[in-house]
């Protein structure tokens, strides 16, 4: 049974971030398995350049600030988030947001993008659709 366009297109998303390649979604389970160090916290504002939901394990959201620096933030699985009503159709590219969460130090993932773990997520207009 074939399944027209607009039905595959509503059940697959309609977000406007792009989908993610295959060195993102390596980047993702990578980012998983890294260990965050409780020293190293972090706080930053940006602007959403992609999100990546996989079928299973924790997701990635990745941050460019104004500064020109990217980070790759780890989040929980898809099905936890989505609790939260943090959807892959909750943020478009380009869309503000502010992340506090925990570094890894030195560690980058994908093309060098600096590993955290996000434990807050917030639009930027306030409010906050992920916690940890």
């Amino acid at each position: 049974m074939r399944i027209p366009a607009f039905l595959a297109l509503l059940l697959t998303g309609c977000s406007g971030i792009p989908a993610p390649n295959a060195e993102l979604t390596a980047a993702a389970a990578e980012l998983a398995a890294m260990q965050f160090e409780p020293s190293a916290p972090i706080s930053t504002s940006g602007h959403v350049s992609t999100a990546v939901w996989p079928e299973s394990g924790p997701g990635m959201l990745v941050v460019e600030t104004g500064a020109g620096l990217k980070y790759a933030f780890s989040t929980a699985a898809v099905p936890d988030m989505a609790k939260q009503g943090f959807t892959q159709r909750s943020m478009g590219p380009g869309e503000e947001v502010g992340v506090s969460g925990l570094l890894a130090p030195g560690k980058t993932v994908g093309s060098g993008l600096a590993a955290a773990r996000a434990d807050s997520i917030t639009r930027g207009d306030g409010t906050r659709v992920f916690t940890r």
